[in-house]
């Protein structure tokens, strides 16, 4: 690029020869003829009739790609624009450019590329959370906003309905186009069960914070007899607590163990289940065992599980009362933030080619909430 300042003093002798001031000659120095070439993205195909519109500082200048599909501009001032193209049947760009101060006789072209909106991929799914901790139904919010990027850039953006449900029809071709998707943190109120000195009553958690991608908060347990697993042995952010959903208690002996069956990096050892109850009972002495599955799961260390059939009960114990389940039910991580419904492709660290008349089927689950609201 010549440098304006230069070009004009070479140019002043026959700029002055013509009548212009010198501040004339300035202005045409940081000036440039431009042309903005539009063809369609994957067929490289002219197209005609698009409005290019440039914003040059305060100025707006337009004009209309011909059958060539070039879009010519006079005299535009050099630097940093934003360029916008709109045709219908296209989906609209906007995309910062640069032009070049190519002097009196300079020219520069800079081509851009549509999306038509015939050549679409669609991904499509349904939002769950559980925002009523006393039910295992979950809900779904409504007004979460779902993001397709191309690396840094937004291309297309979506809100759940009542219902949950999104859709978002991105701008691709016949070879595909590189495609992340994003989804949120939200807040939400949640009903939520707290055993008090009188009993367990029904509260509201304000403001939980319900986060895609982390573990759930453990939740309170209103349960009369607690039993709980310990954490898995392989450790890590990547691994999940499990918990027992329910006991069976027979004449006051354990007889049974319900999972939650939502933990993992449980590798292939013994864990003893610690079982405490504040209305009298002892002497139950519970252990599960470790599996690997590589059959359901994929990832490391997902496939490794508690076996719910490895339950072993050496001693029931003697004494306990008849069982009171928990009545907010177990934490649930979030879960189905993947490409795929096993979960090997996680959408928080990969993208995906997608190609035109493609369509993705995407439902997620956020789960019990990161961060349990202030309960009222």
């Amino acid at each position: 690029m010549v440098n304006p300042l230069l070009l004009c003093i070479l140019l002043t002798i026959g700029c002055k020869e013509e009548g212009l001031s010198e501040t004339e000659i300035l202005q045409m120095a940081r000036q440039s003829n431009f042309a903005v070439r539009i063809l369609e993205q994957g067929i490289n195909k002219p197209v005609a009739d698009v409005e290019v519109t440039l914003f040059i500082n305060k100025a707006i200048v337009s004009a209309t790609t011909d059958e060539a599909g070039m879009a010519y501009f006079t005299s535009v001032e050099q630097g940093d624009v934003m360029a916008n193209a709109q045709k219908e049947g296209y989906f609209e760009l906007n995309q910062r450019i640069t032009i070049h101060a190519d002097g009196r006789a300079g020219f520069s072209e800079r081509t851009l590329q549509l999306y038509s909106k015939e050549a679409t991929a669609l991904i499509a799914g349904i939002v769950e959370a559980q925002t009523d901790l006393t039910t295992e139904a979950y809900e779904n919010p409504e007004g979460i906003i779902i993001t397709a990027l191309h690396a840094a850039e937004v291309l297309t953006s979506a809100k759940t309905d009542d219902k949950g449900r999104y859709r978002l029809l991105i701008p691709t071709s016949p070879s595909g186009r590189r495609v992340r998707i994003k989804f949120p943190d939200f807040i939400h109120d949640q009903k939520i069960a707290i055993r008090g000195t009188g009993g367990v009553e029904i509260k509201t958690a304000k403001g939980t914070i319900f986060r895609p991608y982390e573990k759930a908060q453990e939740l309170p347990n209103t349960a009369n007899i607690l039993a709980t697993l310990p954490p898995p042995a392989i450790g890590g952010d990547q691994t999940r607590q499990d918990y027992v959903r329910s006991l069976t208690v027979q004449a006051g002996v354990i007889t049974g163990i319900e999972l939650h069956e939502t933990g993992y990096g449980y590798d292939r050892r013994w864990y003893w289940v610690s079982v405490a109850s504040a209305e009298g009972g002892s002497g139950a002495s519970i252990r599960l065992f470790g599996e690997l599955n590589t059959t359901e799961y994929c990832r490391f260390p997902e496939y490794y599980r508690i076996d719910p059939g490895s339950l072993t009960i050496f001693s029931g114990g003697s004494g306990y009362s008849d069982y009171e389940p928990n009545q907010n039910f177990p934490t649930t991580h979030p879960t189905g933030f993947a490409w795929d419904s096993r979960g090997c492709n996680k959408l928080t660290s990969s993208s995906q080619i997608i190609k035109s008349g493609e369509t993705y089927r995407i439902d997620v689950n956020y789960g019990t909430g990161t961060v349990i609201g202030e309960i009222e």
